[in-house]
């Protein structure tokens, strides 16, 4: 992501995730629904916030069977899920439609 011009922070888990994003504002959050402390509960944690229920979101995941309905049949736009074995070339893209940036 860096590569192609974004400035990225990286969280080790869900909780220090929901900590930097009550700090600071981003375009776009990528998680796995499979992670360390919070995991997937970050996204209905994410959603439910009133002050970070407008963030967009991407999830990277090798069990997109957990992936909220409406990402799961929506596709890119607002979020998106994503194979954990995506190549770059595919995260970019769907990226750059989550942000509607061509």
């Amino acid at each position: 992501m860096e590569d192609n011009g974004a400035v990225v922070k990286q969280a080790l888990d869900g909780d220090e995730a929901i900590q930097i994003l009550r700090r600071e504002k981003f375009d776009l959050v990528t998680l796995d629904l499979n992670m360390p402390g919070k995991d997937g509960a970050s996204l209905e944690f994410i959603r439910k916030d009133e002050a970070l229920a407008g963030t967009r979101v991407c999830i990277v995941t090798g069990r997109p069977e957990l992936a909220p309905p409406d990402l799961r049949a929506s596709g890119p736009g607002a979020g998106s899920y994503l194979d954990n074995t995506v190549d770059e070339a595919t995260l970019l893209l769907n990226v750059r439609k989550i942000l509607e940036v061509t």
